[in-house]
């Protein structure tokens, strides 16, 4: 259902890609009324000038008053409702469903530039675009990480964060939109095996180093050499990989608290061996 789903998602994002125009077709601003929850109501009122990132397809519309009338009606509703005041940047492409509707693209990225309240007692967050930001930031993770980004990046952050159950969800969401015969399947198994090991689950994560062995990488890119956080190409993403030393050590490392030293030795050998061959 997932994978049927993502597919949907991107045949939408393609239609929507070939009615984009350029913005000087459009207002400075367009509106948007969007029910919410108190908890996201609160973190609008707290937490100006942050990202945020409306997860579907935006739409917009140029009427403001049509947008007012929506929020003033599902305020007599007694619903928690925000008007959106998005302001389009002058680069920024987005297209028009029709004479009063334009969408953006799935991701599309907003700071929070401010809120207020109107008369009627409608907040009225005010969001610019952050592409500017988003890259910053990207490039910053690039400098801290010692490496290029991948599209394993994420879920790496999150393993060393100590984020195991995010991260294990994002590796499986990975797999699950991958075709079973994808060679990534190997590098996402490396970096499942990480996730296991945080939680102590060895005999999990001995499944997953077994599984991607069984692919062939040997046609795929080299990794680079990094130093923080195992990532790679952002261009190439097949070619994200761990480091199979560093594996066998924390597995090695868990047998011993567990008071296996017998197997704790064995693992600390196949550590040795493993950094043999990749010398």
């Amino acid at each position: 259902a997932l994978a049927s789903s993502v597919t949907a998602l991107k045949d939408i994002s393609q239609q929507i890609e070939s009615l984009v125009k350029t913005n000087n077709q459009f207002p400075d601003t367009v509106y948007r009324a969007q029910i919410v929850s108190k908890r996201d109501m609160e973190m609008l009122q707290q937490n100006s000038n942050n990202i945020l990132a409306l997860q579907t397809f935006i739409f917009a519309s140029r009427s403001f008053q049509s947008i007012a009338d929506i929020c003033r009606r599902a305020v007599d509703k007694q619903l928690t409702v925000v008007l959106f005041e998005l302001k389009l940047s002058k680069n920024m492409s987005v297209a028009a469903l029709n004479l009063d509707t334009i969408v953006f693209s799935l991701g599309t990225i907003f700071r929070l530039v401010s809120t207020g309240v109107d008369p009627s007692g409608v907040w009225r967050p005010q969001l610019e675009p952050a592409d500017g930001t988003m890259e910053c930031i990207k490039n910053q993770l690039q400098i801290e990480i010692g490496g290029q980004l991948t599209w394993l990046t994420f879920g790496n952050y999150l393993t060393a964060l100590k984020r195991v159950d995010a991260a294990k969800r994002y590796y499986d969401y990975i797999l699950l939109v991958l075709p079973s015969d994808h060679p990534s399947f190997a590098f996402i198994y490396d970096n499942l095996t990480l996730v296991y090991l945080e939680i102590t689950n060895d005999n999990k994560a001995l499944e997953l180093l077994k599984k991607a062995s069984k692919f062939d990488t040997t046609s795929l890119p080299k990794p680079v050499k990094h130093t923080k956080l195992l990532v790679t190409n952002f261009f190439c993403p097949t070619s994200s990989s761990t480091d199979k030393a560093a594996i066998f050590k924390k597995i090695a490392e868990n047998k011993y608290y567990e008071g296996d030293k017998k197997a704790a030795l064995e693992y600390y050998r196949q550590v040795l061996h493993a950094s043999i061959v990749s010398d």
